[in-house]
C-alpha cells in the first residue's frame, strides 16, 4: 500500500471551486434557463393546489353550492396537465444536461491527465485517479445538474408559501412559522455534520479503489514476497473505516429527516390549533384552515 494522502477540505462553500464548476454550464446556458423556467413553473402550481382546495371548501362544499364546479374543474384538470408536463420536461433537461456535464468534465480531466508530469504519476495511485475520473466526475454531474434544480425549486416554493401564507392570515402566518428559525439552526448543524462525515466516506473509498488497483496490478509481487495477509490486514484498515463513517453518516442522514418532519408536524399543529379556534370565533374560513395545513406539512 502506498503513503499517498488526499487533500483534506473543510470549507462548507468554496466560492473559486463554484466558479470553476460553473463554467461548464456555459455551453448549456439555454438549458439551464429553461431549466429554471419549469422549475419557477412547478413550484408556482404546487402553491395553487392548496388555494384551488380552499375555494372548493369555501365557495361549493360550505355553502353547498355547486354553480360553477365545471370551471372550476377545468381550471384543476388544466393544472395538473401543466404541472404532469413540467415534471416531464425537468426530469428530460436536468438529465441531459447531467449526462453532459459529467462528459465535460471527464474529458476535461482526462486532457488535463495527458499535460501533468512523470512525477506526478509517481506519488498518486492509479486507483485514486479512477475514482476521480468515474465516480466522483459523475456525482459532480449530477450535483450541478439536480442540486441546482432542488434549489431553484425548494427556494422559490418556500418564499410563495411564505408570501401566500401572509396574504391570507397574517397572524396565522406568524405563528404558522414559528419553527422556521428552529429549523434553520437545526439545518445548518446537521448540514455541517453530514458533509463531514460524507467528505470522509468519499476519502475512504478512493483509498479503496487505490487499494484494489494495487492488490491487482502487483499481484506477482504480492505472492513472490508472500504478502497476501499483510495485504490482506491493511485493506481491511480501509474497508473498515469506509464501513464505521457510511454508518456515521447514514445515522446523521436518518436523524435529520424526522427531526425536520418533527418540526413540521409542530408547524402543522399550531396552524390546526390557532386557526381551528379563528374558524370557531368566525375570522378564519375552513378553506383558509385547510390551506394552512396543506403548505405546513
Amino acid at each position: 500500500m502506498n503513503a499517498f494522502e488526499e487533500k483534506e477540505y473543510s470549507k462548507r462553500f468554496d466560492l473559486a471551486l463554484w466558479k470553476k464548476l460553473l463554467k461548464f454550464c456555459r455551453p448549456y446556458k439555454k438549458k439551464m434557463i429553461l431549466l429554471g423556467f419549469f422549475m419557477l413553473s412547478l413550484a408556482g402550481i404546487d402553491v395553487l393546489f392548496p388555494l384551488m382546495s380552499k375555494y372548493a371548501i369555501d365557495n361549493y362544499v360550505i355553502p353547498g353550492n355547486t354553480d360553477g364546479i365545471i370551471w372550476y374543474a377545468i381550471v384543476f384538470l388544466a393544472m395538473v396537465v401543466v404541472q404532469a408536463l413540467n415534471i416531464f420536461f425537468f426530469i428530460d433537461i436536468a438529465g441531459k444536461i447531467e449526462m453532459y456535464l459529467t462528459y465535460d468534465i471527464r474529458k476535461k480531466g482526462f486532457l488535463h491527465l495527458q499535460e501533468l508530469s512523470f512525477n506526478y504519476y509517481d506519488k498518486t495511485p492509479v486507483g485514486w485517479l479512477m475514482a476521480r475520473m468515474t465516480s466522483d466526475s459523475q456525482r459532480l454531474g449530477s450535483f450541478i445538474s439536480w442540486g441546482l434544480v432542488d434549489m431553484v425549486w425548494g427556494g422559490s416554493l418556500m418564499i410563495l408559501i411564505s408570501i401566500v401564507m401572509l396574504i391570507m392570515n397574517l397572524k396565522l402566518a406568524l405563528i404558522t412559522m414559528t419553527v422556521v428559525p428552529v429549523l434553520v439552526i437545526m439545518s445548518i448543524y446537521f448540514q455541517k455534520m453530514i458533509l463531514k462525515a460524507y467528505r470522509k466516506v468519499r476519502k475512504t473509498n478512493s483509498k479503496i479503489t487505490g487499494a484494489f488497483n494495487e492488490g491487482i496490478s502487483g499481484a506477482k509481487t504480492t505472492k513472490t514476497l508472500v504478502r497476501e495477509s499483510e495485504n490482506l490486514k491493511e485493506f481491511q484498515v480501509h474497508t473498515t473505516d469506509m464501513y464505521n463513517s457510511s454508518v456515521k453518516a447514514a445515522i446523521f442522514s436518518s436523524l435529520y429527516l424526522p427531526a425536520i418532519l418533527t418540526l413540521g408536524s409542530i408547524g402543522t399543529g399550531l396552524a390546526l390549533w390557532f386557526g381551528g379556534e379563528g374558524v370557531i370565533a368566525g375570522v378564519v374560513t375552513y378553506g383558509t384552515l385547510v390551506a394552512f395545513i396543506s403548505y405546513s406539512v
